[in-house]
């Protein structure tokens, strides 16, 4: 069976003096299929500031692709906490095997609390995700590379660690858990503590989407195993995201995929739509593509008017056909004119405000009234 390994360096600091050498870290499953959530465990009550954290995951180079690492949920983040810039990344040598192995290295901001951890009780760390792997259930282990490790941008970063007010703090036996296993010589030895199950979803190798005439035109290339389906979802406003359809899995291996949303323009005629690809194995597991977009440009003679429903403003967008004096005229339902604006427009697009904060909540007429015709939408007046 494949192994996926996880590696974690966290270097804590704080104003204490401290008693002993006994903080030990775990492993286990995370929130999500592909994710795991790294905690620690002190065997002295203690009390510090956190100065600065370090976290490295890796993989056994043998897999079939290589995955990625990035954190999902950071337990010590926040303003003037702990941040954490791009990994470091090397091919690292244990008793295992080769690994791929990833290193994130935060540093704490003055502001960083002073707390208190209580000997006996687990604190969580981070919680890692992982992405574009073979999509098989694998272990993880958060684990000691002897002496740091040699590779990658900054070598010697590949161990477990944590201090807290500038003194190492990290058991000799640095792990524990079901399956940890503690080499005993700190950081020259390799230790390691395991957990099974975490899947690395399809591989994502690419994705693009580009508007042809009034549709939307989806590409992608996946690497796949185990895979059902995959549902095409989109969004007007890159937030919430609906399923539009589903595309058959064409089997194991790399394969391509195309698709094409008709019409779509229809759905929203200014502005980008989204796009994001969800990916479902056969035991209903989901993992989801990176989000592309597309952008629909407003047609001759169109208009359209953001937000809407309105509060106490609005802009109309307007495609003229041509430069000419124009009203932009809101009437009720009896057809009263409660709000005028004379204008001239330029020949292309033409943005407007108009007041809609004296209109009661209701349905009310937008019109753009020149020479050339008039043209009418529904404006809605929100409370």
């Amino acid at each position: 069976m494949k192994h996926f390994y996880a590696i974690l360096l966290l270097v804590f600091g704080g104003l204490i003096q401290l008693k002993a050498q006994d903080f030990q870290f775990g492993i286990k499953k995370g929130s999500k299929n592909n994710s795991v959530l790294i905690v620690f465990k002190p065997g002295t009550t203690t009390t510090g500031q956190i100065s600065s954290m370090q976290l490295t995951v890796g993989v056994l180079a043998s897999v079939s692709s290589k995955p990625t690492a990035s954190i999902l949920q950071n337990y010590y983040g926040g303003a003037g906490q702990i941040a954490y810039p791009a990994p470091y990344e090397s091919t690292e040598t244990t008793t295992d095997g080769d690994m791929y192995v990833y290193t994130f290295d935060g540093v704490a901001g003055a502001s960083q609390p002073s707390e208190t951890y209580t000997a006996g009780q687990e604190y969580n760390v981070l919680e890692i995700q992982f992405a574009d792997g073979p999509a098989t259930a694998n272990q993880v282990r958060l684990l000691q590379i002897p002496n740091g490790g040699t590779g990658g941008t900054s070598p010697g970063q590949y161990n477990c660690y944590m201090a807290i007010g500038g003194t190492d703090v990290t058991s000799v036996n640095q792990f524990f858990g079901d399956g940890s296993v503690n080499d005993g010589n700190s950081y020259a030895g390799y230790s390691y503590a395991p957990v099974d199950g975490i899947l690395l979803p399809v591989k994502w190798l690419s994705f693009t989407a580009s508007l042809k005439n009034s549709s939307a035109v989806l590409d992608w290339t996946a690497e796949e195993k185990n895979n059902k389906y995959f549902e095409v979802m989109r969004s007007l406003d890159g937030t919430k995201f609906s399923p539009v359809a589903q595309v058959s899995s064409k089997g194991a291996g790399m394969q391509r995929y195309s698709f094409t949303d008709e019409g779509v323009a229809k759905q929203k005629s200014d502005g980008y739509i989204y796009y994001q690809i969800a990916q479902v194995d056969k035991d209903g597991k989901r993992s989801a593509s990176p989000v592309r977009n597309v952008l629909v440009a407003l047609q001759e003679g169109a208009f359209i008017v953001t937000p809407n429903p309105v509060r106490s403003s609005a802009v109309v967008k307007i495609n003229h056909p041509k430069e000419e004096k124009v009203a932009l005229r809101i009437t009720d339902a009896n057809g009263k004119i409660l709000y005028q604006l004379s204008t001239v427009l330029q020949k292309g697009l033409n943005t407007r405000t108009i007041n809609t904060g004296n209109l009661s909540m209701g349905n009310y007429s937008l019109s753009v009234i020149g020479g050339s015709g008039s043209r009418t939408i529904k404006l809605v007046k929100a409370q």
